[in-house]
């Protein structure tokens, strides 16, 4: 027998009376089958409804072939009176954000005849998918604008079942069930009627303020995230708080607030370039004292041997370019002690394979990395590097003479 729906038509209805037809363990909780139900079983991009059953609380509400199942954290007997109680916040909340993306579809169906092809409900905000390939920040303000209007005009919204052969077929199969009659929702004015499950208020101005947040490409579509009612009221109050604070601590007012940030940008890509001009001089400087004492000299070849317990590691890496500009040198650097991270670098006519010379060290520190003939580079741990050199340089020695 199929469960009585009260909240299809009685949204507001939070309590009601219900009889326990059913009532049987399940994973730790019971399955309860009433004779009605307010709670909302989830379906359509919608949650369920949560609240309570006599002193038990509702965990899960869903539905099959026409039956409500409530997951309960308690358990009843058949033939139990109780009184269900609905999570009122949570059900206003899902009326709100459910039947302002009813309004915003239709704003954008009239505005862009852009489709909306998918819909979900979450805790924290709420998308549409919508079959266009791109949306400009113009036309997302006209359509918000649009809404918001059939929202202050609170317009009537009726929730009626018509038989299925009297609607057309893109209806029918967007509604995806065998029912003879599909639930309706006609929001007055609007030319686009929707087949649909969801919990609604009685007007469009229940809903509240709509407000688009944001939205990306999505497999060649456009998702849409946006807030309704008390949602966009929070998400605007606490925007306002972050502008807020923010005008204080730039010492500016909101009217130049892009402004100032624009400047501030313009000072600090200024600022970047300077500490980047510096630091390039820096490790130039660097470069040449350090080219004046090689760490050791094979005739006309100098090598530069040297370690750092901490250093970034892209200091270490600029460094060694910058000693490797000049002919007749090998750079092997390391930034680091238990976890190694290894540079080697030759100049253009040397002839000895730096990525291999980086695997005859990986030989001795079980590391990762990789590169090129002229330049390489890697991270390992293992022996410390006064006793994997001495090996690592008289393989060097035999390659340079062989």
């Amino acid at each position: 027998m199929k469960t009585k729906r009260i909240y299809e038509f009685e949204p507001y209805r939070f309590q009601e009376t219900c009889e326990v037809l059913y009532c049987e363990p399940k994973d730790e909780h019971w399955v309860v089958i009433l004779d009605r139900t307010i709670f909302y079983p989830t379906g359509g991009g919608q949650p369920h409804d949560l609240g309570e059953l006599g002193s038990a609380h509702v965990l899960d509400v869903y539905e099959e072939e026409g039956v409500v199942y409530h997951i309960s954290d308690a358990p009843f007997s058949a033939g139990d009176l109780v009184q269900a109680t609905v999570d009122r916040q949570r059900r206003i909340d899902h009326m709100q954000q459910h039947s302002g993306q009813h309004i915003l579809s239709a704003a954008f169906e009239e505005l862009l005849a852009a489709h909306t092809c998918g819909f979900h409900l979450g805790e924290e905000m709420v998308t549409i998918d919508l079959a266009i390939s791109q949306l400009t920040a113009e036309d997302a303000q006209r359509v918000e604008q649009l809404a918001n209007e059939i929202v202050m005009e609170n317009r009537e919204i009726d929730i009626s079942y018509i038989p299925r052969q009297q609607l057309p077929d893109d209806l029918v199969e967007k509604a995806n069930t065998t029912d003879e009659s599909l639930r309706i929702v006609r929001i007055a004015g609007v030319d686009r009627v929707s087949p649909c499950c969801g919990t609604h208020p009685f007007h469009t101005g229940e809903v509240g303020l709509i407000k688009i947040v944001k939205w990306e490409s999505y497999k060649g579509m456009i998702r849409l995230y946006f807030l309704c009612g008390k949602r966009a009221l929070q998400y605007i109050q606490q925007l306002s708080a972050e502008v807020d604070e923010t005008v204080r601590f730039l010492k500016t007012d909101w009217t130049h607030l892009r402004e100032r940030v624009e400047q501030l940008h313009s000072d600090w890509q200024e600022n970047k370039r300077q500490v980047r001009r510096l630091y390039e001089t820096s490790i130039r400087m660097e470069s040449e004292q350090l080219a004046l004492e090689p760490t050791e000299q094979w005739g006309r070849l100098s090598l530069y041997i040297l370690q750092w317990l901490e250093r970034p590691f892209q200091e270490v890496k600029d460094l060694a370019k910058t000693l490797m500009e000049q002919p007749d040198r090998i750079v092997l650097l390391v930034s680091g002690e238990a976890t190694q991270q290894v540079i080697a670098g030759r100049s253009n006519n040397v002839q000895l394979s730096m990525k291999d010379l980086l695997a005859q060290i990986f030989q001795h520190i079980e590391g990762k990395g990789g590169g090129s003939a002229n330049f390489a580079q890697g991270t390992g741990r293992g022996e410390a590097v006064e006793f994997w050199l001495p090996q690592v340089k008289r393989w060097m020695q035999e390659q340079l003479e062989g």
